[in-house]
């Protein structure tokens, strides 16, 4: 019989040594929302060309200002800071009778074939009072040109000056893309 009250005691001892207990931890993410449009100055519509027409070699056109303006509003829509950045392509235009149509290239300067691009933030009335030089001509070298908040919407203006010299007089589409990352 002690033996038995013995073997009792150990078993339930075993018993208790094995019982469970839990504890618990709560997992809280959001994912990183990037949503961004490129608006017209008054936010009327989405913003799709800047029509600037014909111009001399080497002359320069500055977007403008105001709500009825040619500049752009970038309206952030993320929940996270983000940081802006942009580079340019030209292809070749058709053949338009004048000269031998080339492709024009973004450069840190105008020069033969090379236009010179250059964007920065400025408000609604009044152009940037510094520009970055857009000399990008894919993503991985997309140039910097603005950091933004959480949500927080800026004005972008565009400032171009065209090749000094052209291997042609035909009308150039330049595409202009806004990229946005997390920093």
């Amino acid at each position: 019989m002690k033996r038995f009250a013995l073997l009792l005691i150990t078993i339930l001892a075993i018993g208790t040594a094995f019982a469970q207990t839990t504890e618990n931890f709560t997992i809280t993410v959001t994912v990183n929302f990037i949503d961004f449009s490129l608006r017209t100055a008054d936010d009327a519509g989405a913003y799709g060309t800047w029509a600037i027409g014909n111009m001399n070699a080497g002359a320069t056109s500055t977007m403008t200002g105001t709500a009825g303006g040619s500049h752009v509003l970038v309206k952030n829509e993320s929940n996270v800071a983000l940081d802006f950045k942009a580079f340019s392509t030209s292809e070749p235009p058709p053949p338009c009778g004048f000269g031998f149509p080339t492709a024009w290239t973004a450069g840190s300067a105008a020069g033969t074939d090379v236009y010179l691009l250059e964007m920065g933030d400025g408000t609604l009335a009044d152009p940037p009072a510094t520009w970055t030089v857009v000399d990008g001509g894919g993503l991985g070298d997309a140039d910097l040109i603005y950091e933004a908040g959480e949500g927080e919407n800026f004005r972008l203006y565009s400032r171009f000056t065209a090749p000094n010299i052209a291997s042609d007089g035909c009308e150039h589409q330049i595409t202009v893309f806004i990229v946005a990352t997390t920093p």
